[in-house]
């Protein structure tokens, strides 16, 4: 058996075609366990979710597709410093206004900017059903809508295929949102919608960067804004990505005089 593989999951299957190397245990598996070990190893993560079960319904008839509803509400409520999955918007008008915002800062040199740079791990895929679920139903949409939306969510399962004839058993998803489908960034952007700190703040679908502009001689308290992220992440469940979490300071000044007290 080789000792490398690659994945993509692909409705309901997770083939096993790219690169990921696997200890020598796996060795002493037959194909089937194999591929049970791997399908928990990507569940492993959502162990403590609850399941998301929606209540079943009479789904009224629309000609409106279900993505209009759910779009045109999310809308309603954006965060005007979300850049990304929305219409009329692109990473070029998120970098313009950060450029922007920190040329003007230091175009002295009696100031300075610092740049927090956040990022989420595996952020379309650990996402709490339950926890996504009270933002869907705070929206500003027919009951039935919600109500399909969740269905969309709940009782999803995946599985791992080895070959054509082997394929490990299905496990149940409590979480994420399903990336290729139209919806799924929409709720994703739901999820993280109300992710606010007392900084100068861009997002760009899970890419955050928050910015604090100080005066020299004065102490930077930039440090309350990253643990205010923090917590918000522990409180939805979210995981930062410490090796793409990154700070950048721009000061033209030769001797940096004010203080960071940044942990």
């Amino acid at each position: 058996m080789p000792s490398t593989m690659k994945t993509w999951i692909n409705t309901g299957d997770i083939e096993m075609t790219s690169t990921a190397r696997l200890g020598d245990s796996f060795d002493r598996l037959s194909d089937v366990e194999l591929a049970n070990a791997i399908n928990a190893v990507f569940l492993e993560p959502m162990k403590h979710y609850q399941p998301l079960y929606a209540v079943p319904t009479v789904v009224e008839d629309s000609d409106m597709p279900l993505i209009r509803y759910v779009s045109s509400a999310v809308l309603q409520i954006i965060d005007p410093n979300q850049y990304g999955g929305i219409p009329r918007s692109s990473t070029l008008y998120a970098l313009i206004s950060m450029v922007h915002n920190w040329s003007q800062a230091t175009d002295s040199p009696s100031a300075a900017v610092r740049v927090v740079f956040f990022d989420y791990r595996k952020a379309f895929d650990l996402i709490d059903h339950n926890l996504l679920a009270r933002k869907i139903e705070a929206l500003d949409m027919p009951r039935w809508v919600r109500v399909r939306v969740l269905d969309f969510l709940s009782d999803r399962k995946q599985r791992v295929r080895l070959s054509s004839d082997c394929r490990s058993e299905w496990g149940s998803v409590p979480g994420g949102v399903p990336q290729g489908t139209k919806l799924g960034p929409w709720l994703f952007l739901l999820m993280i919608n109300d992710l606010e700190v007392d900084a100068l703040t861009w997002k760009y679908v899970d890419d955050t960067t928050i910015a604090q502009t100080i005066p020299r001689g004065l102490t930077s308290d930039v440090q309350s804004a990253v643990s205010a992220v923090e917590a918000w992440s522990i409180e939805n469940r979210m995981e930062q990505n410490a090796d793409k979490c990154k700070e950048m300071r721009i000061d033209f000044k030769k001797n940096t005089q004010f203080s960071t007290n940044c942990d």
